[in-house]
């Protein structure tokens, strides 16, 4: 456990002077200030938010954020002007019933809309008068075409098109949630179903990741990287560019989709790959596909790079987080150029700033009453802090020299 860097970080919210951020390991909410480049913990989760990833996203709406459930069981929001955390009452009893939800959200007309799945539902909330409605989806729509639930529950976000809400689900299906009627509709894209795929033996067709509105038109996207653009008919996308655009070695032994996410900014799409190659854009004024940000074909550790984040800031730049490597790439449309950055800071100067940011994070890293520490400091305020007096097995670390097994009375 090394207390240097904000490490595994679920999703961040870029405001005018700050930036929102919280991560799967710390049960915590942080602020960073852009200007002074200093992280503050602003907020301790309730007990029931303890574990690991118990949020997929964040929302902000005024001065309130919402916290969107993964694997916690209710919804909650943040005021910022109280700096103060309230739980929503959500009338589902089915929402808590699967830990891996991932629930999604999108904002429409001032409401938040949470789109769950298994068993799929939309949670609408009105911000202002904090009302909540739950829609079930008739799961009889999907009929035989639900696939594993692994292989959608990590899709990207839904859109919105038309005065509906629209996400990927299932295999190579459209769910369709009518803000204005409440009724759900699916649309099934068979071309997508007749493509085969080239890179795994273990998946027989191509399958839609993801869905995104532009140019009054949805574009959709695939495992394998095809990508289609659809109105009232579907066109398969067909450009030289995208030839070799999934190509990969392998080297990691896993097989990812070919692409991420593809982003609208303005008039343009830009295409963002899983694995490292070359960035494509649609250029919305000249309808042709382009190669950009050339310099985002660079070297990395690993053959893949496991985004969990993708956001557009400033409406000119794409903010990428690479989870495994804790580092944030800055894609910059407007400059051609990739920047890349960490967000550091000491684990001890929260601990000396509020002593529950210790005991919060040792029941975080709790497994069966052991605990590792790489960090001597971090050892010594924890056994200052722990009231209880509880005898705590402590393994075997290093720090500069041996720290020998101990039990602490």
């Amino acid at each position: 456990m090394k207390n240097s860097v904000i490490k595994s970080i679920n999703d961040v919210i870029a405001d005018e002077d700050c930036m929102w951020i919280i991560s799967d390991e710390l049960p915590c909410l942080f602020r960073y200030d852009y200007l002074m480049q200093k992280i503050e913990l602003k907020e301790i989760f309730p007990e029931t938010v303890s574990g690991i990833c118990p949020f997929s996203r964040m929302v902000k709406l005024g001065n309130e954020i919402y916290f969107i459930p993964w694997l916690v069981k209710d919804i909650y929001y943040y005021d910022i002007t109280k700096d103060e955390i309230y739980k929503l009452d959500i009338f589902f009893k089915e929402f808590s019933s699967d830990n891996w939800r991932r629930t999604e959200a999108v904002v429409v007309e001032g409401n938040l809309y949470c789109i769950n799945r298994a068993p799929d539902a939309v949670i609408e909330i009105n911000p202002v008068t904090k009302e909540v409605q739950v829609f079930q989806v008739d799961m009889q729509l999907y009929a035989d075409s639900i696939l594993p639930w692994r292989e959608w529950t990590v899709y990207p976000a839904p859109c919105f098109y038309r005065e509906k809400i629209i996400w990927t689900n299932y295999k190579n299906i459209l769910t369709v949630f009518d803000i204005r009627t409440k009724q759900f509709s699916v649309k099934k894209i068979e071309e997508v179903s007749k493509e085969k795929p080239k890179r795994s033996s273990n998946i027989t067709e191509d399958f839609i990741i993801g869905v995104k509105s532009f140019e009054e038109a949805l574009w959709l996207f695939t495992f394998e990287g095809r990508v289609y653009r659809y109105d009232n008919a579907i066109h398969k996308i067909e450009s030289g560019l995208f030839e070799g655009y999934a190509y990969y070695d392998d080297a990691d032994g896993v097989v990812v989709s070919s692409l991420y996410d593809i982003v609208p900014i303005e008039n343009e799409l830009f295409f963002i790959p899983a694995y490292k190659n070359k960035c494509i854009k649609y250029n919305g004024s000249t309808k042709q596909y382009e190669k950009t940000l050339n310099n985002y074909t660079q070297s990395w550790e690993f053959n893949r790079r496991n985004y969990t984040i993708c956001k557009v800031i400033d409406n000119k730049k794409i903010l990428l987080y690479s989870y495994y490597e804790n580092i944030f790439y800055i894609l910059d449309t407007e400059k051609n150029g990739v920047l890349e950055c960490k967000i550091e800071d000491s684990w001890m100067k929260f601990a000396k700033e509020n002593p529950l940011f210790v005991q919060a994070v040792n029941k975080n890293f709790m497994r069966e009453e052991m605990y590792e520490f790489d960090d001597l400091e971090w050892l010594i305020q924890s056994v200052i802090v722990d009231g209880k007096k509880e005898k705590r097995k402590l393994s075997v670390g290093i720090v500069g020299k041996q720290i020998y097994v101990a039990n602490v009375e």
